[in-house]
């Protein structure tokens, strides 16, 4: 009950109510793209809000005309009111306002804000382009013509204006106009030059557009129809009509060719609610655009980091390889303590040995005889300077083991390190591309953007921080791993001969000491093959490290393991909050598409 209580209220004091209708479906459309949560611009904001505008305010009709076509004249002969100067330097320096008032006044806008009433008879010192008018933002003169209860004309610096800075504010201005009245001396009509400044034009404004091919009276009839048949058919797709017209005609009461100027500005009156879909339509279309740029961009991120997965994999492909090299090692290992042992064996002779035993005779009573005996003896002084002292070669063969060793690790961490850098590759590559992105239109959400500017430079903090605490823990613990491997190895080989011919010398003496002693409970110790290995392998740490080079428990395959569940899990952390982004794009993108009338006008 409380929370339809809480429902009822908040509808009630936040819900929104629209007319009915046309306009009420356009507002209705409008608002819901100024909801915080597409993080509208300012200027489409800004635009948005022009539609309010279309419905009963004046039309904005944009006034374009190359240096000395007539267009100050033209605009004066059809309000009939010489209020814009002209002259043969260039004029509207500043983009002029025309609109209704009951009575004449110009209002100037300077940059720092602050406006300024003022006679019309003044507007000659603020068009001037020979002038210093960097103060100046815009001039607005109102006039009492009919013309301008239904129509605000906008007075442009033009095109092709000297300065870059005014063409870069007539196609702002043409960004609010909702019509162009764009004129050319008829002697220049249909020029390449002019003809690439009118492929400026939105083609939104094209059915609202009427080119005027100014000062007819310098031709013939016949002329006019030769201009205008070339004008049509160069032209005639850029405008809903091209028409000669003369001032100078207009003014001293003959057909100046003003009439078709009148209708079309009484007939675009009719096409406010068309112009508006259309607008609205583009606006839509290109907020659409946007959102599915920003999906394709996260799509590509996530391409990236499945592409990253599968870099490791051929990473981890490498195992099969390390694991029959840890096999070979294992091997080796072996194969030097055979050879060790051969000459362990070679040491192992027989001598001469006695004890004495009582005798117990009939007549001569108890006494003792002499027991001769062969036995085993081991010289272990002769094994070990062969081995050690006299003899470089097996100390060789230790330090090629070594480098050997040596080298495999060096590889392992270079192909890891390598995988890493393939991966880091990509990200970098994805960083430059989109840390300095930015919106190639004003209505684009700067906060769009910039979150994936933010997102672009931290791809290393987001995205490569756990992959390169992976590949550093698998570094570490190879070198580990190896490091254990020499010390307890290589480093102990000497150690580990002498501690084996100790063990089977002390063997040895202990069992001659107990047979003489009693040779029917003891027997002799003779020395195998396999006695010497096997008490050689234990010194060298060859059975503890058997785990460790073979079987699906050896290090290299638990190693590499344990680095591809750390790369999947932060794939898969990363895929998550990359999606995250994506499906906001496409939630936006939905009701974006949603966004339709909901009946046909």
């Amino acid at each position: 009950m409380l929370l339809k209580n809480f429902i009822k209220e908040y509808n009630e004091k936040f819900s929104q109510n629209f007319k009915s209708g046309f306009w009420g479906e356009i507002e209705a459309i409008c608002e819901t793209l100024k909801d915080p949560t597409f993080h509208p611009s300012m200027r489409l904001k800004a635009v948005l809000s022009e539609f309010s505008a279309l419905e009963n305010e004046p039309l904005k009709i944009a006034v374009i005309g190359q240096f000395s076509s007539g267009k100050s004249t033209l605009l004066n002969t059809l309000l009939k009111s010489e209020i814009l100067p002209t002259g043969v330097v260039p004029v509207t320096a500043k983009v002029t306002y025309i609109k209704y008032a009951p009575h004449e006044f110009l209002n100037v806008i300077y940059s720092d804000g602050r406006s300024e009433i003022l006679g019309v008879s003044e507007l000659g010192n603020f068009v001037d382009q020979r002038k210093d008018l960097q103060k100046i933002k815009s001039i607005t003169i109102y006039s009492s013509n009919e013309i301008l209860k239904y129509i605000t004309f906008i007075d442009t610096p033009g095109l092709n204006s000297r300065s870059s800075a005014d063409t870069k504010e007539t196609l702002r201005i043409l960004k609010e106009a909702f019509g162009v009245l764009w004129i050319s001396l008829i002697d220049n009509a249909a020029r390449a030059s002019e003809k690439a400044q009118i492929e400026l034009l939105p083609s939104i404004l094209r059915k609202n557009s009427i080119m005027l091919l100014s000062q007819k009276d310098r031709l013939k009839d016949d002329e006019i129809l030769r201009v205008l048949e070339h004008s049509n058919k160069t032209l005639g797709k850029y405008f809903s009509k091209i028409s000669a017209v003369s001032s100078k005609l207009e003014k001293s009461g003959m057909d100046g060719g003003f009439t078709p100027i009148k209708e079309f500005l009484k007939n675009i009156q009719k096409s406010r609610q068309n112009y508006a879909k259309m607008k609205l339509g583009e606006i839509l279309e290109a907020l659409k655009s946007e959102r599915e740029n920003y999906i394709k961009i996260y799509e590509n991120l996530q391409n990236i980091i499945e592409n990253n997965a599968e870099i490791f994999t051929s990473f981890e492909q490498n195992l099969s390889a390390y694991s029959a090299d840890f096999e070979k090692f294992y091997a080796r290992i072996k194969e030097m303590s055979n050879n060790i042992c051969e000459i362990f064996m070679n040491s192992v002779k027989s001598k001469t040995e006695s004890y004495f035993r009582k005798k117990k005779g009939f007549f001569t009573g108890e006494n003792f005889e002499k027991i001769d005996f062969e036995a085993p003896e081991f010289n272990k002084d002769e094994a070990l300077s062969k081995l050690i002292y006299d003899d470089n070669k097996l100390s060789d063969n230790f330090r090629s083991f070594k480098n050997a060793l040596i080298k495999f690790e060096n590889s392992i961490i270079f192909d890891a390190n390598s995988t890493y850098l393939k991966m880091q590759n990509e990200m970098m590559l994805f960083k430059g591309r989109y840390e300095s992105f930015t919106r190639d239109n004003e209505m684009f959400s700067i906060e769009e953007s910039s979150q994936l500017n933010k997102i672009a430079g931290e791809v290393y903090e987001l995205f490569l921080k756990n992959y390169e605490i992976e590949f550093f823990e698998f570094c570490q613990k190879t070198r580990l791993f190896f490091e254990k491997i020499l010390i307890k190895i290589i480093t102990n080989y000497e150690n580990a001969i002498i501690l084996t011919a100790d063990f089977i010398s002390n063997k040895i003496q202990k069992s001659l000491s107990d047979y003489k002693s009693d040779s029917l409970a003891y027997s002799l110790y003779y020395p195998k093959f396999d006695d010497f290995n096997n008490a050689l392998l234990n010194n060298l740490h060859y059975y503890e490290f058997e785990n460790n080079f073979l079987g699906n428990g050896a290090f290299i395959k638990r190693a590499i393991k344990d680095l591809k569940d750390g790369i999947l899990t932060a794939s898969e952390n990363n895929q998550k909050y990359v999606n995250k982004l994506k499906i906001a794009q496409e939630n936006a993108l939905f009701r974006l598409n949603n966004l339709k009338f909901k009946q046909e006008f």
